[in-house]
């Protein structure tokens, strides 16, 4: 009597993730540029307008809630460590990238919780910004919560890479979809030190 054959399982593979990373395109890539082009454009015309409104104006306009200088520091120390996520993952150390992505994520979402009571603050200094222009007030908030809500996009993309990172690590040397996100977060963060900074000097 013949015996079909039993069939060969081979044993898994621990450091290949079952489900890869998914990996940036050059469509990836080209997509993120194209939308950090569209906002330095955007936002680069709003500055703009509030140099042209500031040099109207001859009285100096109140100092920023002081907790903007801890968000600052926030999104600049998140950007860092995102970047040695990468770093970590092109050398294959997938639990120290999954590990460097976490904190930098932690840290976004830092800059984000400052940012929120940091509104609230310039919102109750009302009275004394619309005292010296309203226009320049209004344009302040505009500046700040634009990129606010563009920070809670690269919040959500960058805590999905987190996740996915925890049980798929990255194996050979290979980056996911990071790339793209570090340029958009890395843009974020170099947006908010311009924006802060312009709106320090101005002031």
């Amino acid at each position: 009597m013949s015996t079909m054959p039993l069939p060969k399982f081979s044993a898994p593979n621990p450091s290949v993730p079952d489900h890869p990373l998914p990996r940036a395109t050059p469509q990836g890539y080209a997509g993120t540029i194209l939308f950090v082009a569209g906002m330095t454009v955007l936002f680069a015309a709003a500055l703009i307008a509030y140099v042209v409104v500031r040099a109207k104006v001859i009285i100096s306009m109140p100092p920023l809630p002081w907790i903007f200088w801890f968000s600052t520091f926030a999104v600049l120390v998140s950007s860092v460590f995102l970047q040695y996520a990468i770093n970590a993952a092109r050398l294959g150390r997938g639990t120290t990238a999954h590990r460097a992505l976490l904190t930098a994520t932690g840290l976004g979402f830092l800059f984000l919780g400052l940012q929120g009571p940091g509104l609230v603050m310039l919102g109750q200094m009302n009275m004394a910004f619309t005292a010296v222009s309203v226009t320049l007030y209004a344009l302040t908030l505009i500046l700040i919560g634009l990129h606010l809500l563009h920070v809670i996009g690269g919040l959500f993309v960058l805590t999905r890479a987190s996740l996915r990172s925890e049980r798929q690590h990255y194996t050979g040397g290979d980056t996911g979809e990071l790339g793209p996100i570090a340029i958009y977060w890395h843009f974020l963060a170099v947006l908010w030190v311009v924006l802060f900074s312009a709106l320090l000097i101005l002031n």
